[in-house]
């Protein structure tokens, strides 16, 4: 009778997906994922193939009792009565992985010295002996696992020590790539399923040969377990010796079936160390006669031409923790895109590093990303699919980058307009500085829409944003003084600067010239109707990076978004001058019941209601306005518990009686709008006219607190004047 097992294969966070589709693929049934393990049933022919075929799984656990507990003698004692017998003989040496936490039991290392008292007593209690500790080769590896429900899983560890140990690695080199996370990454490009049976695999810097090795099994179809001689399943009692040694046969003779001359991966490497610890641990794989390995910059390349058709290009690269010379690394990186880019047309290329500014150097754009963990060090796996030479691109991306008018267009005649000035050298360097520096905190929240760059130069007095992936980049007006070739070379520099220190196309870059700070000016600049949706905090936002000077997305003004977001719900709500909705949004998210936006433009009122429809707001609770703030303020006897005025600096649009200036109405302004302010409602006044001065006479009538400071995020540090808020309130004294 053939009896399945509740059993679970772990990997590398990031590599679920994977490790699903291949046990299912292994014959595993009623499969559930879980972070970094996926579980199932399956019988034992099952089990060894896993263990021994597997090239993705970490380790595979066979689930032996779950059992919640109270507190750690509870613990001591389920292990204890527990009938270790049925299932292991006398272990020589055991080793416990102990994994959670729960209010019980809040330290692993104290779990696991608790269960392996437990354990050893046992066995001294039945066989009169115990086993002694050993946590390099243990004779059994048990695992134990406490959710934060205070249940408690015990397992025997099947695979023994983790199965991206394979047994060929003899020599190995600095921060290697772990065999198992290399065949995933092969394994998510497409290697060699998606690949003609010609094509080749070539690792450019391939180190100890990890790439290389995980490739050509995978092309040969030969399990990477077969190398082992010590699996975790020994010592169990389920183990059935006549079943495995049968799986296992079959595998060898696959290896020994390798014929010469048949070479399908190549690998170069500077180093010498890592050239002969390639080649021995290809000699102790066995495919010494289907790997090639050479001492050998890689741009200066021989693979026969037999060879040089569509294939493969995956490498783990040099990083900040193997290379100290980050301008060495910045041109190795170069290097290497320039060479793909020019000599391997047609082919795919990977690559794993946990620097995002090291792939930019590449300059290509990645067709794919994802995160893996290689270990504990969490890395991006991007993919290109490698077209002709992109310096066409380039070219093709200054003149269409889309500027303001033709008098400032940034112009490329030729391909030596492409060589960056020492200057935009210096803007490369900034913008990656930035970038890393502003790196760990767009992380934490979430980030993907920022400012990366305000005139951190004086050169280059550009504002850059960044819009999830695509970048918008706006020149200050430059004084009359400055000649307009300078100001065109200027440009054609921070364009080429942006380009080539993120690898991007001529769809992600738009530029601009901005007349001056102020929001007044909206008018249409082109048709390209380029709508791409961004993400803040879970809200959807439609911008145009395009058509219009402004986005549709003022950045600056996140934080206050995310305190309206904070503060609305069950409150009705008044944007006043409310441009696309994009605070509307934020209230309307928040749990406000009811909000007003007031705007004079139809433009923008349309805009807003793409967004209310993109984040499936209900239309008939949030009314858009087409009039004049002032009017409607005059008209209206509706009451509200939240108002956000954002004024433009100045306008004298037609459709407006006069003009509107924010120095001169702003108290007209704020009365006005206080009048619908209920007593106990807060006002947020903010305007980005830098020589605003608000008047005084304003905090004699109400409470006014300037919030400024509160309202800027970290990438608005060099431009604190980018725009001013106050706090206003009525003071129920005056």
């Amino acid at each position: 009778m053939v009896v399945d097992y509740h059993v679970t294969a772990t990997a590398a966070r990031g590599l679920e997906g994977l490790l699903h589709k291949e046990l299912e693929h292994l014959g595993w049934k009623e499969l559930s994922d879980s972070v970094g393990a996926v579980t199932g049933q399956c019988d034992i022919e099952t089990i060894y193939r896993t263990c021994l075929g597997s090239r993705i799984a970490s380790r595979v656990l066979l689930a032996l009792t779950t059992v919640k507990i109270t507190d750690a003698e509870d613990l001591y004692r389920h292990v204890i009565e527990f009938p270790w017998q049925e299932h292991v003989s006398l272990p020589r040496s055991i080793c416990i992985d102990f994994n959670g936490t729960s209010d019980e039991i809040r330290n692993t290392h104290f779990g696991s010295l608790k269960i392996k008292d437990a354990f050893c007593d046992w066995s001294r209690d039945y066989f009169g002996k115990r086993p002694v500790v050993d946590k390099k080769t243990p004779h059994l590896r048990i695992n134990a696992f406490l959710d934060k429900w205070s249940n408690l899983t015990l397992a025997l560890d099947l695979s023994g020590d983790p199965l991206h140990k394979r047994g060929y690695r003899v020599a190995g080199v600095e921060a290697p790539i772990k065999e198992n996370v290399a065949a995933a990454l092969l394994q998510r490009i497409g290697w060699p399923d998606s690949f003609s049976p010609e094509s080749s695999i070539v690792d450019p810097m391939c180190g100890s040969g990890t790439f290389l090795i995980e490739g050509a099994l995978m092309a040969l179809g030969i399990a990477p377990g077969i190398y082992r001689s010590r699996y975790g399943f020994f010592p169990w009692k389920g183990h059935q010796s006549e079943v495995w040694q049968s799986l296992l046969e079959k595998e060898k003779l696959k290896l020994e079936a390798i014929e010469s001359g048949s070479v399908i991966a190549f690998g170069f490497d500077k180093d010498e160390k890592a050239i002969l610890a390639a080649k021995s641990n290809m000699e102790k794989a066995g495919l010494s006669k289907v790997i090639n390995v050479e001492q050998r910059d890689f741009t200066k390349h021989q693979l026969p031409k037999a060879h040089m058709n569509r294939g493969l290009i995956i490498t783990n690269p040099p990083y900040g923790k193997r290379l100290d010379d980050v301008d060495s690394l910045y041109r190795l990186y170069s290097r290497l895109g320039k060479t793909c880019k020019d000599e391997f047309a047609g082919w795919v290329l990977g690559l794993i590093t946990p620097e995002q500014s090291l792939a930019h150097q590449l300059r290509l754009r990645a067709d794919k990303k994802n995160k893996v963990y290689n270990g504990a060090l969490e890395c991006e796996f991007y993919q290109y699919r490698l077209s002709q030479s992109t310096t066409k691109q380039a070219v093709e991306a200054l003149d269409q980058a889309s500027p303001l008018n033709e008098s400032n267009k940034v112009k490329a005649s030729d391909e030596t307009d492409l060589v960056l000035s020492e200057g935009a050298k210096f803007l490369v360097n900034r913008l990656l500085k930035n970038q890393k520096k502003l790196s760990r905190w767009l992380k934490r929240e979430g980030i993907n829409c920022y400012r990366l760059y305000d005139a951190d130069l004086p050169e280059y007095k550009f504002a850059i944003d960044v819009y999830d992936g695509n970048y918008h980049l706006q020149e200050y007006k430059a004084p009359k003084s400055v000649p307009l070739e300078d100001q065109q070379r200027r440009a054609k520099e921070v364009v080429l600067a942006v380009m080539q220190a993120f690898g991007l196309s001529n769809r992600q870059v738009s530029t601009k010239l901005r007349q001056s700070n102020a929001r007044d000016n909206y008018r249409k600049l082109a048709d390209t109707q380029h709508r791409q949706v961004v993400d803040e905090y879970g809200a959807k936002f439609e911008v145009n990076l395009f058509d219009y000077l402004d986005t549709g997305l003022f950045l600056d003004h996140r934080p206050m978004r995310r305190w309206i977001r904070e503060n609305a719900n069950n409150k009705r709500f008044l944007n006043l001058f409310c441009y696309t909705g994009a605070v509307t949004i934020s209230a309307a998210l928040g749990g406000a019941v009811v909000t007003d936006s007031v705007d004079l433009s139809k433009t923008y009122l349309a805009w807003a209601q793409r967004n209310i429809q993109l984040n499936g707001l209900d239309a008939s609770c949030h009314s858009l306005i087409n009039q004049d703030v002032m009017q409607f303020l005059e008209t209206s006897s509706n009451q509200y518990e939240l108002i956000f005025v954002d004024p433009p600096t100045f306008s004298n649009s037609k459709k407006l009686d006069g003009v509107f200036d924010v120095q001169l109405q702003h108290v007209e302004l704020i009365e006005k709008a206080m009048r619908h302010l209920v007593p106990d409602g807060t006002l947020i006044f903010s305007n980005n006219f830098q020589k605003f001065k608000l008047d005084e006479r304003l905090s004699t009538m109400f409470n006014v607190e300037e919030i400024t400071a509160q309202t800027l995020d970290m990438d608005y540090a060099r431009n604190k004047k980018i725009h001013q808020c106050w706090r206003i309130t009525h003071d129920n004294n005056k």
